[in-house]
């Protein structure tokens, strides 16, 4: 469950950003990962997306990503997102099937 929530999270935040296919989440990648100011904002795109999941939701993310639940889970987790997809350690394959890469970068590993 815990997975799956934050493979949910994920796919939603990288779906309100406009990322929908492999060509466009690749060419995204390439600017975030390029420019320091995109990725900022990126990290506040997503912020404002997550910060409207429900609590259950939240608290399933923290448990995957090995933070507490009163911590700044939704910050945690777009600013770890937005680096994994920044610096390639994850691929748009790996985004949408929850894969080990996926999951250790939630992870900070």
């Amino acid at each position: 469950m815990k997975i799956k929530a934050i493979i949910a999270v994920s796919v939603s935040v990288l779906i309100l950003s406009g990322c929908q296919t492999n060509p466009s989440f690749e060419r995204d990648q390439e600017v975030i990962g390029g420019s320091p100011a995109v990725k900022r904002r990126a990290v506040q795109n997503c912020y404002e997306t997550t910060k409207k999941k429900s609590k259950s939701s939240k608290i399933a993310v923290a448990e995957a990503m090995n933070v507490s639940p009163k911590s700044n889970v939704d910050m945690i987790f777009c600013t770890r997102l937005i680096d994994a997809i920044a610096s390639k350690r994850i691929t748009y394959s790996d985004l949408n099937s929850g894969s080990p890469a996926f999951i250790r970068a939630m992870q900070a590993r």
